[in-house]
């Protein structure tokens, strides 16, 4: 889970935003939630000339949440 804005489009009252994103922390196996810099990272990485090998290929950012 990426912490962004998006929690309050979701129809979660603001007052309960707080402890569902401590609830999705606790499903993440490196213990926290992702930052929509870390996603941006990646995209700038795949973006520049670093990355002219990758072709085709799918990048889970799920901080492990998949490995479980």
């Amino acid at each position: 889970m990426v912490e962004t804005e998006i929690f309050e489009t979701l129809g979660i009252p603001k007052k309960d935003i707080p402890k569902r994103v401590k609830q999705w922390k606790n499903f993440q196996p490196i213990g926290r939630n992702g930052t929509p810099q870390e996603i941006a990272k990646a995209a700038t990485y795949l973006c520049s000339p670093d990355a002219a090998w990758i072709t085709g290929s799918v990048f889970t950012m799920d901080g492990g949440a998949m490995a479980e």
